[in-house]
Parts: C-alpha cells; sequence; structure tokens
C-alpha cells in the first residue's frame, strides 16, 4: 500500500505517481510510452519488449501485458536513492552524448536570435537553457561572430535606422530596392535595431525585391503590429509581423503605412 510508482514516459493522466494507473503500452500524437517503472521501494523495472499492450499498477498486482510477441524480456535494478537507479538504467540503456561545442554555440545563437538578445518572449527556463549551454562550452565570442555582419550590410542598416521617421511613436525607415537576398534579413534586423531607440513603440521597415514592396514591422507589444499589418493583407503576431504590397511603389506603401498609424493613434488603439 505505500508503493509509488513513477516514470513510464508521458501520458494525458494528471498523477506523477503512477501506482493505481493502467497505461497503454504505445505510441500515440497525446503520449509517449517508455516503459520503465521507478518504484520507492528501491528497484526500477524495465518492460524491454517493443509489442504493443499494457500494464496495470494495481494495489494488489502489476501486470504487464504484450499483445503480440515472440520474446518476453524485462530488466530489474535496484538502488538505495532514486539517482541510483536511473544511473544503473542509464547505463543499461545508453545515455545521449554530451553536447559539441558546435552544437551548443549553434543552439545559444538560435535563443539570442530568437529572443533578440534576451528581451522579447523570455522566461526564467531561458536563461537556465542559456546558462546550461555555457556551462558544457557554448563560446559566446563564437556565437557573435557566427552572426556577424559583412560591413556592406552593417553599413545598410545603419543608413535605414539613421533615415527614419517618426509618427505617433512609431519609427518608419525604407531599406530600398535590390534583389539579393540578404535584403530582407537587414530589413528586419534594422527593424529590430529600431525599438532601441528611446520612446519608439513600433517600428517598420519597406524594401522593394523583385518588384514586389515589403513591410518588416516590430513592436515590444505595446502596439499590435499584427493588426496593422492585416489591413495591408499581411499578417503575423503581435509584435512581429509583416506585408507585401503588389502594384504600389514604396513610396505609396510608406503614405499607407503612416495613414494607418494616424488612425490608430486617432482611434486611441494598440
Amino acid at each position: 500500500d505505500e508503493e509509488k510508482i513513477y516514470g513510464m514516459g508521458q501520458y494525458p493522466a494528471p498523477y506523477l505517481d503512477m501506482k493505481g494507473c493502467v497505461l497503454e503500452l504505445a505510441q500515440r500524437n497525446s503520449q509517449i510510452s517508455i516503459p520503465f517503472a521507478l518504484s520507492n521501494l528501491g528497484y526500477g523495472f524495465l518492460w524491454n519488449n517493443p509489442a504493443v499492450g499494457h500494464v496495470n499498477f494495481a494495489k494488489n498486482i502489476t501486470e504487464w501485458v504484450a499483445e503480440s510477441t515472440k520474446e518476453m524480456d524485462y530488466w530489474i535494478t535496484v538502488g538505495d536513492k532514486p539517482a541510483k537507479i536511473i544511473e544503473n538504467f542509464t547505463a543499461a540503456v545508453g545515455r545521449a552524448p554530451v553536447l559539441s561545442s558546435d552544437y551548443s554555440n549553434a543552439l545559444l545563437s538560435g535563443i539570442m536570435t530568437d529572443t533578440k538578445n534576451f528581451v522579447m518572449q523570455t522566461g526564467v527556463r531561458t536563461f537556465e537553457a542559456a546558462a546550461y549551454l555555457r556551462k558544457i562550452g557554448a563560446d559566446t565570442v563564437k556565437v557573435i561572430n557566427m552572426t556577424a555582419d559583412s560591413l556592406a550590410h552593417y553599413q545598410l542598416r545603419s543608413k535605414v535606422v539613421s533615415e527614419a521617421e517618426f509618427y505617433k511613436g512609431c519609427a518608419v525607415s525604407s531599406a530600398g530596392k535590390s534583389d539579393i537576398s540578404e535584403l530582407r534579413i537587414i530589413a528586419s534586423q534594422a527593424a529590430d535595431q529600431l525599438l532601441t531607440i528611446k520612446n519608439v513603440r513600433a517600428s517598420f521597415v519597406i524594401y522593394e525585391m523583385n518588384d514586389v514592396v515589403n513591410i518588416s514591422a516590430r513592436s515590444f507589444g505595446e502596439i499590435n503590429v499584427q493588426v496593422l499589418m492585416e489591413q495591408l493583407g499581411g499578417g503575423g503576431h503581435q509584435t512581429m509581423a509583416a506585408a507585401q504590397l503588389k502594384n504600389v511603389t514604396s513610396e505609396e506603401a510608406k503614405e499607407l503605412l503612416i495613414s494607418l498609424i494616424e488612425k490608430m493613434s486617432d482611434k486611441g488603439e494598440n
């Protein structure tokens, strides 16, 4: 009656202790079956069988069932602490290798890029993940070098930022016209950088590629740029959105955008 069973993977059940549960041994979209049970009585039990089946952790019996199998195999280990049982289990089935520095650097770079250097959508777990990657060898200098700009890209982005105009707390600028694929990245980076200017609540960078005028929009959430871009046929999220406009010039697109910003400000909408 005092036994508690832990583990078994992930099931859509609100229980940490699996004692008293009947669990299907099968992989589904809603569950991940890992047939290893850890008991508070000091043992671990691995049902080493790929067959579909079920396990019943009843109070009076523990029953493992395979619906169809040619062989039955199980493995038992003991330990004075749960950590020792898990250590024995991973020694038997294998342990994930430690990430190489290259993978660690790539993952940390992705976190920094997605969160705008730990500004957007950043929680405690974000910093914990970054700290873990740093602990196992991620090199922050190499991470910065991975995303370093060429001089030409830096100059263009700086030009876009320096030529921005301001309307009702919004920064609007143009990155010009080009068919190079990097222009989309440069425009997005410029929009991000414009947000670092004092009193800028949203930023918009207009650029033209392949005869299509594009708008890259960013905010910290105070202004919903998704709503603005949807009015231009685009979409996205509250803090990151975009739109594409055909049969208009960059100047015409700018006038349309400013008109929407003015209307939004007059209505007091964000």
